[in-house]
């Protein structure tokens, strides 16, 4: 994960230099924003009126900043049950780091709901994969480098370095547009990821596969349902804790950008496809919010191949072809009637 994101334009040579400057960076700013968090008896030392207004006082900020912490500690404790989310330490980790986030972005929006999710296992798998210098004995014998790069005790700033850069393109499905509330389109136009679902269910599929495309309109079931979730938290509430993991790796290996997202999706929903033909609206919600596994010979990371392949076909006989592929059945063309006899030649 570490070298997807962090090293993808950085020579090998360059590696622990990069590490050890992005370690020394947060380290600075973790002291700066985390100093009367930490220690608000400091705060003594200013000589400011707790009681002023003046929105530059650091008594207001400290208040502000205990506001979004809470704010971002209430969705920490909802995190799953799975991997090591609950431990005391993972969880004060995982809230320093989104509020320091906020911090040094606040024209970003601020905290959003689900950045806690796509943080978590970053998190994890950093502390998963981590060594203890401590415990390690003179023969043990590993890579000065990966020693260096698996060091525990920058797991939290490795983490911050990694959600920041993972950020940088999936800040936009956390974006909301300046829309004057009140009027009557601000609940669906003011959001970025609205549209964005609008553009894979309406635009792409429709291009790869109009019958689904029309019969999830037909049934009213709108896209902004189900791919907000799939979107923001990068599928990861759709499939078991460790696939969704694989499937994250490929998707960083293969696509940085997460460009591959829309067709993604697209991927997934004609995985499903004849299901969710036959379904009502009831029945479909329920596939589209609680995706079926797949199958075991193809599990999750097989949609970002599938996706590659649909961005260089992103019409019908591409969506075709993987319908074909994992149903053994080839969908109508579209126009021409399943039951039509045929025209002698």
């Amino acid at each position: 994960m570490q070298t997807f994101l962090l090293f993808q334009e950085t020579g090998t040579d360059s590696w622990i230099q990069t590490l050890r400057h992005t370690r020394e960076t947060y380290t600075e700013r973790r002291d700066h924003f985390l100093k009367f968090i930490r220690h608000p008896e400091s705060l003594a030392e200013i000589s400011s009126d707790p009681l002023n207004d003046d929105p530059e006082s650091p008594w207001n900020t400290l208040r502000q900043d205990e506001v979004m912490r809470a704010e971002i500690e209430q969705d920490v404790k909802r995190l799953p049950d799975e991997a090591n989310y609950h431990q005391d330490s993972i969880q004060l980790l995982i809230l320093d780091v989104l509020f320091i986030y906020c911090k040094l972005n606040p024209g970003r929006g601020g905290y959003r709901q689900g950045m806690h999710e796509l943080l978590a296992p970053i998190v994890h798998v950093l502390d998963q994969d981590a060594v203890n210098r401590e415990s390690l004995v003179e023969n043990d014998l590993l890579d000065v480098a990966m020693l260096e790069t698996l060091d525990a005790a920058y797991v939290e700033h490795d983490a911050y370095a990694i959600f920041s850069k993972l950020m940088e393109r999936a800040q936009f499905f956390y974006e909301v547009k300046d829309a004057a509330p009140g009027t009557q389109s601000f609940q669906e136009s003011s959001s970025a990821i609205v549209e964005r679902s609008k553009h894979v269910h309406q635009v792409l599929l429709n291009k790869i596969d109009p019958d689904l495309a029309a019969h999830l309109t037909n049934i009213e079931i709108l896209p902004q349902i189900f791919l907000i979730r799939w979107i923001r938290l990068l599928f990861s509430r759709e499939f078991p804790f460790n696939q969704f993991l694989v499937l994250w790796d490929t998707l960083f290996a293969v696509d940085p950008s997460l460009d591959l997202i829309d067709f993604i999706s697209c991927a997934m929903l004609l995985r499903i496809r004849w299901q969710l033909l036959e379904a009502d609206y009831s029945v479909c919600l329920q596939l589209l919010l609680k995706y079926p596994a797949p199958d075991p010979q193809h599990g999750p990371h097989t949609f970002v191949e599938d996706a590659i392949y649909l961005r260089s076909h992103p019409d019908f006989p591409g969506g075709s072809s993987i319908i074909s592929k994992y149903t053994d059945r080839s969908p109508a063309t579209p126009g021409v009637s399943a039951t039509s006899p045929t025209t002698a030649a």
